[in-house]
């Protein structure tokens, strides 16, 4: 019996909640391949010994900068406990990683990853890729100005693809996702009692509901922009009922990138049937993929010139393309609730252990 052991913080954040549900939800699975995970919290942790230690980056999120003596002491307990050490870097961006980790881990794993490996040697503006873009591209500069760290071979080669944030309830109840987790031992089927028909009528033409505020100006571009072009406020924010009814009648779903590129809106387009329109995602590897070009979403350029202009194009065509949000729910059931999805995440977690 392989044994892994995840440990998390208790605060339990959103990222982390959706990283450590298949884990919760499939251990039958898991133990059918004689694979023990146990989830464990950071705050009162008392460490066996395990095959495997996966540490959620959030564990020590907040003093990663102030007191990383702390930091280094829990990593030379945790290599006492086991021979592998693996960091779980649940951060929205593919880009945004801690170079300083790195020495105390056997693997750094990432939700998403650059399929350019060789642009991780370089220096991102902003620590994003998508922020790099606007301030080369657009000339936006943040008020904090950072810079990504260089990673060297021996670094790039740690570098390695874990899943992503798709693992949860995306809908009415997700508030509730730890709890359905904890206490049902099910959270992903729950999916299965509000998926949306794409080709039920649908009178709303554009799904349009994100903010740009509190973001640094690099990120907060593209949003500011789409919301201008289609001259919408959402300074009063909806309920969740109003939301996802709104979304249930919607035809379109614009989705931009926020603190990462991947955003829980994508998934909550593919159950409620909306076409997902987002910036080009060709750039990234993640697992399982549900972002393929022109089957499961429509791209749009970074720069946005593409989206105006095709905005009527949409409208006009949309029998034609609602086949593209048809396609994207039924791959997106096939890794939650199809007989195989336990599976299917096993191998997974196996090719990344092996």
């Amino acid at each position: 019996m392989t044994k892994i052991t995840f440990i998390t913080s208790k605060k339990l954040f959103q990222n982390s909640i959706f990283f450590f549900t298949p884990l919760m939800v499939w251990k039958d699975f898991l133990l059918q391949e004689n694979i023990f995970v146990e989830i464990m919290f950071y705050e009162n942790l008392k460490l066996d010994h395990s095959d495997f230690i996966f540490i959620d980056s959030k564990v020590h999120k907040d003093i990663l900068d102030s007191n990383f003596e702390k930091v280094l002491r829990d990593f030379e307990h945790l290599k006492k406990k086991s021979k592998y050490i693996f960091y779980c870097d649940t951060g929205d961006s593919s880009c945004w990683i801690e170079k300083r980790i790195f020495p105390l881990v056997d693997k750094y794993l990432k939700c998403q990853l650059l399929k350019d490996k060789n642009l991780y040697k370089t220096k991102m503006y902003g620590k994003k890729i998508n922020s790099d873009y606007y301030y080369r591209n657009n000339d936006i500069k943040d008020s904090q100005e950072i810079w990504s760290d260089e990673l060297s071979d021996q670094e790039i080669n740690k570098l390695d693809l874990s899943w992503n944030i798709f693992f949860s309830n995306h809908n009415y109840l997700s508030p509730l996702n730890y709890y359905m987790v904890k206490f049902l031992n099910q959270n992903l089927i729950f999916n299965q009692l509000f998926y949306s028909n794409p080709h039920t009528k649908r009178t709303n033409d554009f799904f349009v509901k994100f903010s740009n505020k509190n973001y640094y100006p690099t990120i907060g571009w593209q949003r500011k922009k789409i919301l201008e072009m289609f001259k919408i406020d959402n300074s009063n924010k909806l309920n969740k009922f109003n939301y996802f009814n709104l979304m249930k009648n919607s035809k379109y779903c614009i989705s931009p990138f926020g603190w990462g590129e991947i955003a829980i809106r994508d998934f909550e387009c593919f159950v409620n049937g909306c076409v997902l329109i987002k910036p080009d995602m060709s750039h990234i590897r993640t697992w399982p993929n549900l972002f393929i070009s022109n089957l499961t979403y429509i791209p749009i350029k970074w720069d946005l010139s593409d989206l105006k202009k095709n905005i009527e194009f949409y409208k006009g065509n949309y029998p034609s393309l609602v086949n593209i949000a048809s396609e994207a729910q039924k791959i997106y059931k096939s890794h939650t609730n199809n007989s195989n999805s336990g599976k299917n995440f096993v191998k997974r977690l196996k090719d990344i252990i092996s």
